[in-house]
């Protein structure tokens, strides 16, 4: 207990300055990030090496970038019978873990993630990452289709949260470092720092946004994550430094490259991005639905990723079984099998030429895709613990490489290898709305940055066409549709205009009493007047106070009361008046009207607060209103922030309309 006070005083009086502040508080999260990576890794490599290559007898291909920490060989024959008892038994581990323990982080991790920044402060139970680790690590150890950096950066964003509430920190504070822990936890186990960094402020929007505030300390964090998890690696596997030599995922031929003169490739980039971009809608789609239908089966829930690992062992299964009913590889041969667990090694046998040529390699990738996309959905949606983020790069490489195969030997042809680059991201573009970061992902899980103009190509092709539903659901189009933001971008357009824009002493005749004039005088001025407010005012001008029919109702009845009584003796006294002034703000004026629920009001003199000007109606403040917000929407419309590019009006625009003074493209500012 008293450490963590001491930690909230140092944040509180050692961290004021703000460059500070997130060098440190990024850099802690780097770290836990980088140890959490580190042991997710190892956890998942030795429980798969344990299931999937000593029991079942798989040996699945790995790229490049990364080696088995287990050397033991295990059988050369298939099993295939452990997997379809693996699958199912790790599918219902993980299920009753999630169940117990955090039924909100079953399924792909980046969702939660970005629904706990969105929506809950960036406030995240610890008992959250700490079951996410455990229930992913069975997912992927058993066979899973689904990938580490899902579940990684959920656990980076639950730690990373957990840190800021022991400090006591903002809610804004706390979304910024749980954005850093994505950040760290990306980078980390995917070897992508400035990816990771960008992919955890542009992974909140679907728009192209991104969360400005979240960047710097994203930085700080994702290069903290990198270099630990790569420093603890070599400390504690240091049998590895010799296999694994290079930075990057994967490793592509060396010879890549973009020049001028190939300009004529862009034609084959963009039958690439058209690809992609068709084989996106439908992950969106069947995502959906089969989270819709598991959601749907009348089973407890626990339950469900059991019948999720039955179906992914069956649908693997097929799909090696028609590899070699169709002659795609020899009987024998596993490549097929990328369907289960990350299923990168698909992608470096690409790169490499592994999986045939022509035809072959083709119908091989088509295969391998459309298996990879059926075990996501059977693993994922019936609320199995792993990510969607490995298998879009897998299921985009394919469809890239199996474009790049087809267009061999025409004009337009780009190298294989670059069409499954820009395959992995094309596709990961448009199913995450994460242009930028897809574009600098591929370069940096690569090691190849000379293919950029391709990539921006593919990129923003993909990205546009894709449509305004991605696979995170919980995204929002814009920092002014999130909740998290709603207050920050109010802007009050009434704060901005004085009452004297609105009021003018020459046009307002305003029917005055004096502070002797009988009650006949104020019933009959009453009766003749539409005013509800009804002034008494001085012979100098003065007001003395105001009453309405309300006050006046009691003089009404009684006969020998109204002989005696006077304007004045009805008014409210002058201290009791609520008055404006020209100099006032309409905002001001309206909250006046409110207090009191008057329909009018006094405007008096900046000066003499007491010298009568005339009366200042609500309804003419809210007339001004409609006509300042009709010329901000004209203004709007006229520069085409209305729209989208298909001319229909967007939800952004609609959010920032329900606020006065908001224009869309506005950053928020704490």
């Amino acid at each position: 207990m008293n450490a963590s006070r001491s930690l909230r005083y140092l944040v509180s009086k050692g961290l004021r300055v703000t460059a500070a502040k997130w060098l440190v508080l990024g850099g802690v999260v780097g770290v836990l990030c980088g140890v959490a990576g580190l042991v997710f890794y190892i956890a998942t490599d030795v429980g798969a090496h344990l299931v999937l290559t000593r029991l079942a007898g798989y040996h699945p291909a790995l790229p490049k970038g990364e080696s088995h920490l287990l050397h033991s060989e295990g059988s050369d024959v298939l099993r295939w019978w452990w997997l379809l008892l693996a699958l199912p038994l790790g599918g219902l581990i993980s299920g009753l873990i999630v169940s117990r323990f955090a039924p909100d982080c079953k399924g792909a991790g980046t969702e939660a993630a970005v629904h706990a920044y969105h929506h809950s402060g960036g406030f995240m139970k610890i008992s959250v990452p700490i079951t996410k680790f455990i229930a992913s690590v069975v997912t992927l150890a058993s066979g899973g289709s689904a990938g580490r950096e899902g579940p990684i950066a959920m656990v980076g964003a639950g730690f990373a949260s957990w840190f800021a509430q022991r400090l006591g920190l903002s809610s804004r504070d706390r979304r910024i470092l749980l954005a850093a822990g994505i950040a760290g936890g990306v980078a980390a186990i995917f070897r992508a720092p400035l990816a990771g960094a960008l992919f955890a402020a542009e992974v909140l929007y679907s728009d192209p946004d991104v969360e400005a505030d979240a960047l710097i300390p994203g930085f700080i964090s994702a290069i903290v994550g990198f270099v630990t998890f790569g420093a603890l690696e070599g400390m504690v596997l240091p049998e590895l430094l010799e296999t694994h030599l290079i930075s990057s995922l994967f490793l592509p031929p060396a010879n890549l490259n973009f020049a001028p003169k190939d300009a004529i490739q862009l034609v084959g980039y963009l039958a690439v991005a058209l690809c992609t971009v068709v084989m996106a809608r439908v992950m969106v789609f069947a995502v959906q639905r089969s989270e819709r239908g598991f959601d749907a089966l009348p089973m407890p829930n626990w339950s469900k990723p059991a019948l999720g690992g039955l179906l992914t062992a069956v649908l693997a299964l097929a799909t090696l079984g028609a590899s070699w009913w169709l002659n795609l590889v020899p009987e024998g041969n596993t490549t097929a099998l990328a369907t289960l667990g990350a299923g990168y090694g698909i992608l470096q046998q690409a790169m490499d030429g592994g999986v045939g040529v022509g035809g072959t390699a083709v119908s091989l990738l088509l295969l391998v895709m459309v298996g990879k996309l059926a075990t996501t959905c059977a693993t994922v949606c019936s609320g199995g613990s792993g990510g969607l983020f490995g298998p879009t790069i897998v299921i985009g490489g394919c469809v890239g490489g199996a474009v790049g195969f087809a267009l061999q030997g025409t004009p337009v042809a780009p190298p294989t290898s670059a069409c499954v680059i820009m395959g992995m991201a094309g596709f990961f573009s448009a199913t995450y709305k994460v242009p930028i970061a897809a574009l600098l992902m591929v370069s940096e899980m690569t090691g190849n940055y000379e293919l950029l103009l391709p990539a921006m190509w593919v990129c923003a092709i993909s990205y546009l066409l894709s449509g305004q539903r991605g696979i995170v659901h919980s995204q929002v189009e814009s920092p002014v549709a999130s909740p998290a933001h709603r207050g920050h971008f109010f802007s009050d357009v009434l704060g901005g205009i004085r009452v004297s824009e609105v009021f003018h002493v020459d046009n307002r005749p305003a029917l005055v009493l004096h502070p002797d004039s009988s009650i006949d005088e104020c019933k009959q001025m009453v009766a003749d007047s539409h005013q509800t407010v009804y002034p008494v005012v001085d012979a100098s001008g003065h007001l003395t106070g105001i009453f309405n029919l309300n006050d006046l109702r009691g003089f009404l009845f009684d006969d020998s009361l109204a002989l005696v009584a006077v304007a004045q003796d009805v008014a409210l006294p002058t201290r009791d008046i609520i008055a404006i002034t020209p100099n006032d703000t309409l905002a001001t004026a309206l909250r006046s009207f409110t207090h009191k629920n008057l329909e009018e009001i006094p405007v008096v003199d900046d000066k003499d607060r007491t010298a009568f000007l005339g009366l200042l109606t609500r309804r003419e403040v809210i007339a001004y209103y409609n006509t300042i917000v009709g010329k901000l929407q004209a203004q709007r419309r006229e520069e085409g922030w209305g729209e989208d590019s298909g001319g229909r009006e967007t939800e952004h625009d609609r959010q920032a309309q329900k606020v006065p003074g908001v224009t869309s493209g506005t950053k928020s500012v704490d």
